[in-house]
């Protein structure tokens, strides 16, 4: 990509529908399919709070850099958050390195919050701090091919633990073809904690923490976990997580059974549809005998940042915004995703027979997963720990260090990271902003001006950053940075012009640009053709690449790079052959 910057052509005033006096709430969210279904409950919440509602969809890449970034200078924040469980870094379980702030004494003064699972609020719970709402529980139940494991002389039914599946799954992977099974068990990546063998773990309770956020990666029961789950993988039980070829895997047998999250669920739909095997699902089995049966996989959260005012007031804008029991029954209605929230599960929905599954309540399996999900520790140093025994993992697999040695690895890189000195997150409160028609469109900050710089990828809004304090002082503004994702870049722009909210300045790249024209009229950006005649500096960027910026003999934007192409070539290959590539 060919990046430039483009100054913006027509900025229109203002043409919301915001009401004067009416406090405005910002939400952020990484995931565009839960905004959709936020946006759809937008009108109700800002007459029922008195609020007005925006949305903004943040690149994944750049969130967290970019709220840390607003967090501190006080503006320009979030008042809501959507955030995922996986790496986190902006839980701790000391509140003064969070990002967003503890919402235990509101849980627990909450009837709507009294309804979210256990099991699921520890995925936000650090140090004892609850620092946030989970949207889906995303349990996890054993979807499998009944008519291949009864014809291998298995009932799966009666299978109690997993000891007992993999003990039976030697009858179904005896049938083999050039020396491979036929059919396998189970399927994984074999990467560690994650897929199958993370879904088990989490039944196991061999947590990566203790109870004060210690690592015990290397600790007894991890260890016990790890050699359990090397013999389960001696035994060749196990066939490919292939996620582009899963649904072909399980029509064709070649996986007889699969951990299904509620999300995963969906994969079995051309196989049943197909006909030729019946299939079923069952809870998992236990670990242990008489232990969990339950386990989850991924989530998100609602969290609000600790540059926000009156946090109590948008923990209830925020329970609204989750727990609509109408919404959460349509969404597992379409997707079948199950709701962290058990007043919903008291639906007709959610006991239906599943024709997939021969008529099970594949509803009631899963809420009864999620009602008994087992807690997990979490902290500070716990997605290190699974980072550090992922990469131990495939050393102890590959035969370059036995099992004890690579936890003790493991152990001492965590330990090593935990010694690491870390400092809190600056901290600016923001004031809660409230809309006012006589208010100009433009703010001030600083002293100067707002000028706003809208990027499409995160190395440009890490670029702009670094010169962010340079750009401030030498022109006297406040100059801030936005990261608006690259594949609702111009329909944000396009609807940013029409608001009023539009940046002065873009980056975009030359490629399939739709915002220029040979027509100024119909271009959504300003002709720069007095900049060319007048900026001497401007001479000197190379008229070739400002070709790429001219359309209809006008100047729309300034190059960032030019990305010339030289010629790369093996001298010694072709000096062998007889030929000087420098003539």
């Amino acid at each position: 990509l060919m990046p430039f910057i483009l100054a913006i052509a027509f900025f229109f005033p203002g043409t919301g529908s915001s009401e004067p006096g009416r406090r405005e709430v910002r939400v952020w969210t990484f995931n565009s399919w839960n905004m959709e279904h936020m946006q759809d409950l937008e009108s109700e919440l800002e007459a029922r709070f008195a609020i007005d509602l925006t949305f903004e969809l943040v690149e994944m890449e750049g969130f967290v850099p970019r709220l840390t970034e607003a967090v501190a200078r006080g503006r320009g924040a979030p008042d809501i958050i959507e955030w995922h469980y996986e790496n986190n870094t902006i839980l701790s379980a000391d509140p003064e390195y969070a990002l967003v702030y503890p919402l235990e004494n509101y849980i627990r003064g909450s009837k709507v919050a009294a309804e979210v699972p256990s099991g699921k609020l520890s995925w936000v719970t650090y140090g004892g701090h609850i620092y946030g709402l989970p949207d889906y529980v995303h349990p996890v139940v054993l979807i499998y091919n009944d008519t291949l494991w009864k014809r291998a002389g298995v009932n799966l039914e009666k299978v109690k633990t997993w000891d007992e599946f993999f003990a039976a799954a030697k009858k179904l992977t005896a049938e083999k073809k050039d020396g491979k099974p036929l059919h396998y068990a189970l399927p994984s990546m074999d990467t560690g904690l994650s897929d199958t063998m993370y879904m088990i773990w989490r039944q196991s309770g061999a947590d990566l923490l203790d109870a004060a956020g210690h690592p015990v990666v290397d600790g007894p029961a991890f260890k016990s976990f790890l050699d359990t789950w090397l013999e389960w993988r001696k035994s060749g039980a196990f066939g490919p997580w292939d996620w582009g070829n899963f649904d072909r895997l399980l029509a064709d047998g070649t996986i007889a059974a699969y951990p299904a999250p509620d999300w995963w669920v969906s994969r079995v739909d051309p196989a049943a549809e197909e006909g030729t095997y019946t299939f079923k699902a069952r809870p998992l089995p236990a670990y242990r005998p008489g232990g969990a049966t339950a386990s989850d996989w991924g989530g998100s959260f609602l969290a609000v940042p600790r540059s926000a005012q009156d946090p109590e007031f948008l923990f209830q804008v925020m329970t609204a915004l989750r727990y609509d029991r109408e919404q959460l029954i349509q969404r597992y209605t379409e997707d079948g995703v199950i709701p962290a929230w058990r007043d919903a599960w008291r639906d007709e929905v959610f006991h239906r027979p599943d024709p997939r599954l021969g008529g099970q309540r594949l509803g009631e399996l899963q809420t009864a997963a999620a009602s008994n999900l087992p807690p997990v520790v979490t902290g500070d140093l716990f997605w290190d720990a699974v980072k550090t025994f992922n990469q131990q993992y495939t050393e102890i697999i590959a035969g370059n260090v036995d099992a004890r040695q690579g936890l003790a690895d493991a152990q001492a890189a965590v330990l090593e990271r935990g010694r690491l000195p870390r400092r809190p997150p600056e901290v600016k409160q923001s004031s809660a902003t409230f809309r006012d028609e006589r208010s100009p469109s433009r703010s001030r900050g600083h002293g100067g001006d707002r000028i706003v710089l809208w990027a499409f990828s995160g190395n440009a809004f890490e670029k702009w950053r670094a010169h962010e304090k340079n750009i401030e002082d030498r022109f006297g503004i406040d100059f801030q940075i936005e990261l608006v994702p690259q594949e609702i870049f111009v329909e944000h722009l396009r609807e940013a012009m029409r608001n009023g909210s539009a940046p002065d300045i873009i980056e975009w790249f030359n490629e399939n640009t739709q915002m220029l024209s040979a027509d100024p009229e119909k271009c959504l950006l300003h002709p720069l053709d007095e900049l060319k005649r007048d900026w001497a500096a401007l001479h000197d960027v190379p008229p070739g690449k400002l070709s790429w910026l001219t359309y209809g003999g006008r100047l729309y934007g300034v190059p960032v790079d030019v990305n010339p192409t030289v010629l790369i070539y093996n001298d010694t290959l072709w000096r062998e052959a007889g030929v000087d590539m420098e003539r």
